[in-house]
């Protein structure tokens, strides 16, 4: 299942890469995910996905993103991405964000996982999410 996952996922950020200028086609909306785990190298994933979809989005062996995209694309419509671990061997839902609004404007959305404890960052940050020591 989660190589069928990664090369849909593949398919449609090439496909969305192709489309030129990086806007999203007004049948998607575009999501830019990150997520920094203690000092590792931060993980970074930019796609855009068409309406009325779910997707997983792999950031790790044990970390994802579930991200639901709306079927409408007016100020009121609603995303919603989670960061899921399942290390454990279980799904553990780590964060869960909503965030409205039409889908052009790009989703930034960020994550740092440190010490067992998860911050999260929303929009446009100050630069990208760290473990503090």
């Amino acid at each position: 299942m989660k190589r069928i996952t990664a090369l849909c996922v593949s398919v449609i950020v090439t496909a969305a890469a192709a489309a030129g200028s990086g806007a999203p086609l007004p049948t998607q909306y575009k999501f830019s995910l990150s997520v920094q785990i203690e000092d590792a190298p931060l993980v970074a994933i930019s796609a855009a996905l068409p309406l009325g979809t779910t997707h997983t989005l792999q950031a790790t062996s044990h970390l994802r993103f579930e991200v639901e995209v709306p079927d409408t694309t007016d100020d009121q419509s609603k995303t919603v991405v989670r960061l899921v671990d399942d290390s454990s061997g279980k799904r553990r839902v780590l964060h869960s964000a909503q965030t409205s609004g039409p889908n052009s404007f790009e989703r930034g959305l960020a994550y740092a996982v440190c010490q067992g404890q998860v911050t999260f960052y929303s929009g446009v940050a100050s630069g990208p999410p760290t473990c503090k020591k």
